[in-house]
């Protein structure tokens, strides 16, 4: 079985494209121990995603990745705490205690720490680790939720997970 301790992310998930977290579940009926942090993209959440995500919210850890997805992403944005905030407050229902935020991009300005902070945010998530603000770190591996990815969303980490667990 995979150590406890590994955690794999993915980015981009919406109402949109949950058709492509199907594969998720297949990899965790090989691996019942799996942790997935699943960082949304708040805007136009709707009852499909209310559904998956109670069906998944005993191993589906939710983040926010941004509010709509635009470019300029957001954490590059003057008015990025507005966005930030927006995205929060639409995904509030689902966060954990200790929230996360991933940016679109892994794009932020100097200020984008201080701006999480204040608005309660537990830490942020980088391409592959992951700073909570209390000074602890945790290496994760991320995918993205949408078709270009899907068909190999994590490579040679999954087939060895996968061979593993057979």
């Amino acid at each position: 079985m995979p150590s406890k301790n590994l955690v794999f992310s993915t980015d981009d998930v919406s109402s949109e494209n949950l058709k492509y977290f199907e594969y998720w579940d297949m990899v965790k009926d090989k691996v019942p121990d799996l942790k997935v942090i699943a960082f949304v993209i708040a805007e136009g959440l709707d009852d499909r995603f209310e559904r998956w995500y109670q069906s998944h919210k005993d191993w589906v850890e939710i983040g926010v990745h941004c509010y709509n997805h635009e470019r300029p992403q957001e954490a590059w944005r003057e008015d990025q705490e507005f966005w930030i905030a927006k995205a929060r407050d639409i995904l509030l229902p689902y966060l954990p205690e200790n929230y996360l935020y991933r940016p679109p991009g892994f794009r932020v300005l100097s200020k984008t720490e201080k701006v999480l902070k204040d608005l309660g945010f537990a830490g942020i998530a980088h391409q592959s680790h992951i700073k909570y603000f209390s000074g602890r770190t945790l290496d994760v591996y991320n995918t993205h939720c949408t078709k270009d990815k899907y068909e190999n969303p994590i490579g040679e980490i999954w087939k060895t997970i996968i061979a593993e667990n057979r």
